[in-house]
């Protein structure tokens, strides 16, 4: 038997591509259903909302592809390019482009902001933190007039400096609007500034790229389909049940224990979860001290109005930091269904425990203050969910008792292959897939 621990996207493409292999799969998911981020929740009356990732994205990979949505068809699936995402930021709604746009800070700061960014040169010089990593991309005054109070205060509640490189990519801040729609198209031919600046339109910079939603359900109906086509290649799957012990034998594991008390005797094991629980089950020591574990927590409002929205947006990002809002997904502006449903999400991303009650009524203040909903719409359902811990806070000290952790883990057995979160090699489903299936095939092709 092959052991996959964990049921997200990581987990579900490791057991399919451990069954091409091996034949014999078992996936072992903690919660009652698959999908980890992929999720979604319905109304009695059927409406659904989803809690956590939305949208399908595929990847460069052909073959991934095909093995991942090959089962999508466009009578039940929409097909999109390019989505239609909006930003807030400066009391302003750009409904052009998802980035945050500088141009929206006073006259007098961007100016500086803007020839800090022209003036700062190609560097080799590696960043140890956020903090260095901003300074020699953005520059000293968008570093702290764009980034610090949305990343810091806003979201992370962290020192930039505590954070590790790259963290802004988490929220969408990769790049930023500025310049002239012209000029960015020509400062962009420059691979220095292509990789920091955005264009002004995201109808710009088209790739081959897809996006997939459900016309009519939500988004963990590709969960429902990847769970059909395991049980056709008869994976067994168990829900409800974590991995309590991992026994091993000369440096080998030989078998699991699960919550539930079953016994599953192993060849190979994919581990998909976090190091720390594979270390604890595995009882093995790491002599490191340890770290407070800072989780952030992600809660998501939603809403049916009794009136269309009053943008065509797929999603807006929200930038502007004295709000509360995340990101906002508009259901019918996706799915085009012709329904006279109309529905969305409102997320937020906070450090503290977040009260439901407070947020939910600051939430429709947003949409409203933000363009996207009227204020004379009428709430016909509203609801909140959150999930505690959705992920860490990325913290320095994370990031580096995580790579001892793995590291100890690794050099302790040889039968266990560390991916998805447990790996630390990314967080967006994109980066997550390649990564499984690129470690993955280089095993499964060389038995074909």
């Amino acid at each position: 038997m092959n052991v996959v621990v964990g049921g997200g996207i990581a987990g579900i493409l490791s057991a399919l591509l451990m069954q091409r292999r091996f034949g014999s799969v078992c996936l072992v998911e903690k919660d009652l259903e698959l999908g980890g981020l992929y999720r979604s929740v319905k109304t009695d009356f059927g409406v659904s909302f989803d809690y956590g990732s939305h949208f399908l994205r595929s990847t460069t990979i052909s073959s991934l592809n095909d093995l991942l949505f090959d089962d999508l068809s466009q009578e039940n699936w929409r097909f999109l390019g390019n989505l239609r995402g909006g930003g807030y930021f400066g009391s302003k709604l750009n409904c052009n482009s998802p980035f945050i746009d500088s141009r929206c800070l006073p006259p007098d700061l961007y100016q500086r902001g803007i020839l800090e960014v022209l003036d700062l040169a190609e560097t080799t010089q590696i960043s140890t933190n956020l903090e260095e990593q901003l300074l020699s991309t953005f520059g000293t005054t968008f570093t702290n007039h764009l980034f610090r109070p949305i990343l810091s205060d806003k979201f992370f509640g962290s020192q930039l400096a505590d954070l590790c490189v790259d963290s802004h990519n988490l929220l969408g801040l990769g790049r930023i609007i500025g310049f002239t729609a012209s000029f960015t198209r020509e400062i962009k031919k420059s691979a220095v500034y292509d990789n920091k600046i955005a264009f002004h339109s995201s109808a710009e910079g088209t790739t081959t790229q897809m996006n997939y939603y459900p016309i009519c359900q939500g988004i963990s109906s590709w969960i429902e389909l990847l769970a059909t086509k395991m049980a056709n290649l008869n994976i067994r799957v168990i829900t409800g049940a974590t991995v309590n012990q991992i026994e091993t034998k000369n440096d080998r594991v030989t078998s699991v224990v699960l919550s539930t008390g079953q016994h599953l005797s192993c060849e190979n094991i994919i581990w998909t979860i976090p190091t720390p629980l594979f270390l604890k089950a595995a009882n093995i020591s790491t002599n490191l001290t340890s770290v407070p574990f800072k989780g952030l927590y992600t809660s998501f409002y939603h809403f049916i109005f009794d009136r269309p929205f009053i943008t065509d947006l797929h999603y807006v990002q929200c930038h502007e930091p004295h709000f509360r809002t995340f990101r906002v997904t508009l259901y019918p502006n996706i799915q085009q269904n012709n329904s006279t449903v109309y529905h969305l999400t409102s997320e937020m991303i906070s450090c503290t425990v977040p009260d439901l009650a407070a947020n939910q009524a600051q939430a429709l203040t947003e949409l409203v203050q933000m363009g996207v909903v009227s204020p004379d719409s009428i709430i016909l359902f509203q609801n909140a969910q959150c999930i505690p811990n959705g992920f860490a806070v990325p913290s320095l000290e994370l990031q580096k008792n995580g790579a001892l952790q793995l590291k100890t883990a690794i050099g302790a057995v040889n039968n266990v292959t560390f991916l998805g979160r447990s790996s630390g090699g990314g967080f967006a489903a994109e980066s997550v897939l390649t990564n499984v299936y690129n470690t993955l095939m280089v095993g499964l092709e060389s038995t074909l």
